[in-house]
C-alpha cells in the first residue's frame, strides 16, 4: 500500500523513505478510526465535519513532541 501510494504521489517530504510506510500506516488509521466512529454514530456529520475532524487530529499529532509537549 505503501508503495503503491509512494509511486502515484511521490516521495513524503522531509521523511527518511525507510520510515515512508510507518507515516502512511498512521494517517490510514486515523482516517480509518474516524470513519468507523462516523459510522457507529448514525453518518450524523456532514463530509466538511469529517475533514476538519481528520484536519484537527493530524495538525495535534504535527505540533507534539513524542513526550507530548507541544512543539
Amino acid at each position: 500500500c505503501a508503495l503503491r501510494l509512494r509511486k502515484r504521489y511521490g516521495a513524503i517530504p522531509h521523511r527518511a523513505p525507510e520510515n515512508s510506510p510507518y507515516f502512511i500506516s498512521i494517517r490510514t488509521s486515523i482516517t480509518i478510526g474516524v470513519l468507523m466512529v462516523w459510522l457507529e454514530r448514525g453518518k450524523k456529520e456532514s463530509p466538511k465535519e469529517l475533514v476538519d475532524i481528520l484536519v484537527e487530529q493530524l495538525q495535534f499529532l504535527s505540533t507534539q513532541k513524542p513526550n507530548g509537549e507541544s512543539i
